[in-house]
């Protein structure tokens, strides 16, 4: 007799949550005016080209890549998931929407338009970081699918194992970023930041913070992994 496997709304919450912060700590990054991280900045500075709208730009990117990772390999319909779907589509909403309140507020057509001291960027570069980090944190601890983005990587590292998962997320964050720059993505200290330095932020919010709490609400499906990102 078969057992019905139960919907895990606790850790659904968990991982909507994750992904509600981390779109507000890309858009405190955003302001910071020292740019986003390089998946972000890409699809920002295409969708600004095209003269498309953030959210619907990057979810349209996201089933194209999840559909050619799928036509490439069957077994990478185990990465989708509710979570991956927040990502794939909340995301990019959270971060228009908080960006477009913020400069409607002020008056402003862009972040970069607000003048700002660079203590007061560089506050704002902090605590985008860290709350960026511990939204991915808890959205990655949940362990309800994974943002085709960071699938990617973890198909081309079964694929072609002689290049560490590491190395190989580092060349696919390079590639965005120079795709990024092409188009005029915002980029700056932030996105070098999380091409190479988000692992040990997340970590720390994964002993800290998301295992604990998956552990204490989840239904015992806490999945500790080390860091990629995004958005």
């Amino acid at each position: 007799m078969k057992t019905i496997r139960k919907f895990p709304f606790r850790l659904t919450l968990i991982s909507l949550i994750g992904v509600m912060i981390l779109g507000a700590g890309i858009s405190i990054c955003r302001i910071s005016q020292f740019g986003v991280d390089p998946f972000t900045s890409m699809n920002t500075g295409v969708s600004e080209t095209l003269g498309w709208s953030l959210s619907f730009y990057q979810g349209f990117f996201n089933v194209a890549l999840f559909a050619v990772l799928i036509l490439a390999d069957r077994k990478n319909l185990r990465y989708i998931h509710v979570g991956a779907i927040f990502n794939m589509f909340l995301l990019g909403i959270m971060i228009e929407n908080i960006l477009k309140v913020f400069c409607s507020s002020l008056e402003i057509s862009r972040p970069e338009d607000l003048v700002l001291s660079f203590p007061v960027k560089a506050l704002l570069l902090a605590a985008g970081i860290l709350i960026a980090t511990l939204g991915c944190s808890l959205y990655m601890t949940a362990d309800l699918g994974t943002a085709p983005y960071d699938a990617l990587t973890l198909y081309t590292s079964e694929r072609f194992p002689r290049l560490s998962y590491a190395v190989q997320r580092v060349i696919s964050d390079v590639i965005v970023t120079f795709v990024a720059f092409l188009f005029r993505g915002p980029l700056g200290i932030t996105t070098i930041i999380f091409m190479l330095f988000t692992g040990p932020f997340i970590s720390f919010w994964n002993h800290k913070v998301s295992v604990p709490i998956v552990e204490r609400f989840g239904e015992k499906r806490t999945s500790e992994r080390s860091a990629g990102t995004a958005a």
